[in-house]
């Protein structure tokens, strides 16, 4: 049924438990222990039942410790044995014990001395048998709590009990539209003499329009109305469709939910018919709105809201209904809202830090405030008292509390305020390593420069510089652009590079100096000949001409002159044998480091190719060993869990085979700053594992990788795995439960065929991994950590899988022996042909000219000119 059927501020705490004909009372301090409670039977209660029904119960949020009561309004559902019926209302008023005496006074006791609180009072009750059942009664108390006031359609009444006052009014006296029906009310000042009060207004007979009334006070607390604001919904909006026609009779998707903060003169309303909650400034004289926040298409949001005193501020009750709207509720939340504006930062309750106790409902009925603490009611009657902590603490409601415990900041998070609210996680660049047995989280401090710190940081011993990621295979290289030997014999001896290193290893290079020495040979010749008069001169000349035609290549000992030039092709035929001798050693490329014989320090006797080979076609009886060494490598899981306080004993590793949930046996796990690392070896290649970790401390990134040992078997080697890659993001945390991470296998089989033909080839494998995941989905923000970390336990699974097919990198020599013997033989005679072809140029064309330009132009050298031709 309607109504608040719980109230409390400071002092007390009363709920109504029709069921239970009774109203169970709890006096404040609220976590004192045992709890100061008791519970008071409705008036004319004979053991079985009682006529009573309470529609609402209400105390005055300053009220103070001398003022230990409550009011109640209600109806008697048949006449009472002392002959009362219709509409009541009444308080009830402790005089026994005044509870902090009883602290007091236990404090001195020893413990389980304590005697049981006894609550000891009377009722006071008016009824009123003139006044007809009303679908809405809705009451309203003073700030004070020193009058009451019900309010329906039909008619208003004021209730003063210590001066015995009754006051009624007709509602068509009052209200300034008479289809008005109440939701909710609240007294704002008694000094100030003015009331809100919530209800509809009906426009025809199916639509029923919001509305929020401000109501003064004359000299004798008649109400009367000020002014009023009406909803009025946007143009094309959802809430335009909706035309609340249930309004007219009680059904709770159409209830209003209002409180008042009177130090800043505001008003909170909660209209979930609507989906929207507005915050109202007001005086005595007018009403107006500060701001509004709507949660889309749906119903459920401001069933319940109250203002808080400290950090947040404003609470607000989110219920969720199915899908065809308020057939059934499925689950509640609590938006806290760290400003009276309703934007910028929010909590949500629960979170991963204030879990619901198990045995409360997950489905809450209304929230209410002390203002210090907030009160959550469930749909089942039960009461979760969230008291406020000071800087450093958060109210934490455990697993079995009903009343929170205050407790210290996890490490990475930090509260600067008092309030009800959780602790908040360390901004980017600031660490919190603060525990409960060492200091007080009241704020984060800044982390080293290159230390690395996320969201939500508990230490900087780990840097930024340090999270590299170890990758074992790489792209196989590229064939060169040319696989011919002859082009890459030419192409080296024919070339002169720019930089120093090209030049010294340049043939051509050393070639050109030969030709240089022997230009100048030619010069000493002609100085020792025309220049000496020395008389065995042209004896020495003849004995080294004749030395020269022996060794003359071009002119087959013809010329003398050829036998100076075979030098210089000497010079270059050995360096092509040289270069020839070093490439054709220069295989495989795992075996050989630069090039230093060549001006490309790159260049390797190797072509490479590179296929996709799906593991759907057999492989050949070459390659069967290699694949089973692969098949049969025992790989070893290593998952590390950066910067976060979780410790060894709070994860559980499971392997998943279907529905079946099995522990790995050999698990090994550290924990060392600030990192926790697991190491567990896989009973198969392919396997899903999932690792839950028992708390709610913030995870800042992982690293994980598999390591194997290394085998050889005849011709086949398979090579040590060891990889790992690093995931975080500076700004973000790691999600409580991400999507499942994917970690594909896929072999790697290199194969390198012999040098010398007739040998066997040489096979390498080794896994590479693929790592599938969506950063943006394992890491989330500050506003997503609020809204999705509502677990006490973060889980993290890992499916590691072989792909359909393998990579197949084979390489290949260029050139082998025989090949580089013919091809070197080719080049020498080439080379002596080049030279040939060159001299007889010389000889058949610039020599002659040569002469004839002398004879022409320089009859001095007539001598020179008409001397004998050289000696051949």
């Amino acid at each position: 049924m309607y109504g608040i059927k719980v109230a409390a501020n400071e002092i007390l705490l009363v709920e109504a438990q029709n069921d239970k004909y009774a109203f169970y009372l709890q006096f404040a301090p609220y976590d004192y222990t045992p709890p100061m409670d008791c519970s008071i039977t409705y008036p004319f209660y004979n053991e079985i039942s009682s006529p009573y029904y309470v529609y609402t119960v209400g105390v005055g949020k300053r009220q103070t410790s001398t003022q230990l009561y409550f009011y109640f309004i209600g109806e008697l559902t048949s006449t009472d044995s002392a002959s009362n019926n219709g509409t009541f209302i009444g308080i009830w008023q402790h005089f026994g014990v005044n509870p902090q005496k009883f602290v007091n006074q236990s404090s001195t006791l020893l413990p389980g001395a304590q005697e049981k609180f006894q609550c000891q009072g009377n009722y006071t009750i008016y009824y009123s048998g003139t006044l007809s059942h009303q679908e809405y009664l809705v009451m309203a108390v003073d700030q004070s709590g020193l009058m009451a006031y019900g309010l329906s359609n039909g008619y208003l009444f004021l209730y003063y009990p210590f001066n015995q006052t009754f006051v009624s009014w007709l509602g068509q006296a009052i209200w300034s539209d008479s289809t008005f029906t109440t939701r909710s009310a609240v007294i704002i000042n008694s000094t100030t003499k003015s009331l809100l009060v919530t209800g509809y207004i009906s426009s025809n007979r199916i639509s029923y329009t919001p509305v929020v009334y401000l109501m003064g006070l004359d000299p004798k607390l008649k109400p009367h109305v000020v002014t009023n604001w009406t909803y009025s919904s946007v143009s094309g909006s959802w809430q335009q469709q909706s035309q609340s026609g249930g309004a007219v009779t009680y059904a709770s998707q159409y209830d209003i939910s209002i409180d008042i903060n009177d130090n800043v003169q505001q008003a909170i309303v909660g209209i979930q018919s609507i989906n929207t909650v507005y915050v109202f400034a007001y005086s005595s004289t007018s009403l107006t709105i500060v701001t509004n926040t709507s949660f889309g298409q749906s119903i459920g949001f401001g069933k319940g809201v109250c203002f808080l005193q400290g950090e947040p501020q404003i609470a607000v009750l989110v219920n969720q209904y199915s899908l065809d709207y308020l057939r059934a509720l499925t689950s509640s939340k609590i938006n806290l809202y760290y400003s009276t504006t309703l934007n910028g930062d929010l909590v949500v309750f629960p979170n991963n830090q204030q879990s619901l106790p198990y045995t409360f409902s997950t489905q809450f009925l209304n929230i209410i405030s002390t203002p210090s603490a907030l009160i959550i009611i469930d749909t089942k009657g039960q009461l979760l008292i969230l008291l406020p902590s000071q800087q450093g603490n958060y109210s934490n409601t455990g697993k079995s509390l009903t009343i929170s415990k205050s407790t210290s900041c996890i490490p990475g998070t930090n509260k600067s305020m008092i309030g009800v609210g959780p602790c908040s996680l360390c901004p980017k660049g600031t660490k919190n390593s603060a525990t409960s047995n060492t200091s007080v989280a009241s704020s984060c401090t800044p982390c080293q420069n290159d230390g690395f710190c996320p969201l939500g940081s508990v230490d900087d011993s780990i840097l930024t510089s340090q999270l590299t990621s170890l990758i074992q295979v790489y792209a196989y290289p590229r064939s060169p652009d040319s696989t011919t030997f002859d082009d890459i014999l030419l192409m080296n001896m024919f070339s002169i590079g720019s930089s120093p290193h090209c030049i010294i290893v340049s043939p051509l290079f050393w070639t050109f100096m030969m030709i240089t020495a022997v230009v100048l040979f030619l010069i000493l010749m002609a100085v020792i000949k025309y220049c000496t008069k020395h008389p065995n001169r042209n004896k020495w000349i003849s004995k080294i001409q004749r030395y020269l035609r022996q060794v003359d290549l071009v002119g087959e000992g013809e010329l003398w002159i050829g036998g100076l030039v075979s030098f210089a092709i000497m010079v270059l035929v050995c360096f092509g044998y040289s270069f020839s001798t070093s490439y054709y050693k220069h295989y495989p490329i795992e075996d050989v480091g630069d090039a230093n014989f060549s001006c490309d320090k790159t260049i390797r006797n190797a072509k490479f190719d590179t296929n996709l080979q799906s593991l759907g076609v057999s492989v050949s009886s070459a390659e069967e060993t290699i694949f089973r060494l692969l098949n049969a490598q025992e790989l070893t899981l290593n998952f590390d869990f950066l910067n976060t306080q979780f410790q060894c004993n709070e994860i559980q590793v499971q392997q998943i085979a279907g529905s079946v949930y099995s522990p790995l046996p050999d698990t090994q796990c550290t924990y060392q700053n600030s990192v926790l690392s697991i190491s567990v070896k896989l009973l198969s290649q392919s396997i899903t594992i999932q690792m839950t970790l028992n708390g709610v401390s913030p995870i800042g990134g992982l690293r994980f990788g598999l390591t194997g040992s290394s085998d050889t078997e005849q011709y086949s080697t398979l090579q040590a795995l060891n990889f790992y890659q690093v995931f975080f993001v500076q700004n973000k945390t790691l999600a409580q439960n991400p999507s499942t991470l994917l970690l594909q296998l896929t072999k790697v089989l290199n194969e390198t065929e012999p040098l010398i033909t007739g040998d066997h080839t040489i096979f390498k494998g080794i896994w590479t991994p693929t790592y599938t995941m969506n950063l943006n989905d394992l890491f989330i923000s500050t506003s997503q950590y609020i809204q999705q970390s509502n677990s006490t336990q973060s889980q993290i699974t890992l499916t590691i899988s072989e792909t359909a097919f393998y990579i197949q990198n084979i390489q290949q020599p260029i050139a082998k022996q025989s090949e580089i013997i013919f091809h070197n033989l080719l080049f020498t005679m080439v080379v002596i042909e080049i030279f040939g072809f060159i001299f007889l140029v010389f000889k058949l064309l610039i020599l002659p000219l040569l002469r004839f330009i002398l004879k022409k132009f320089q009859p001095y050298t007539h001598y020179l000119i008409t001397s004998p031709p050289l000696p051949t």
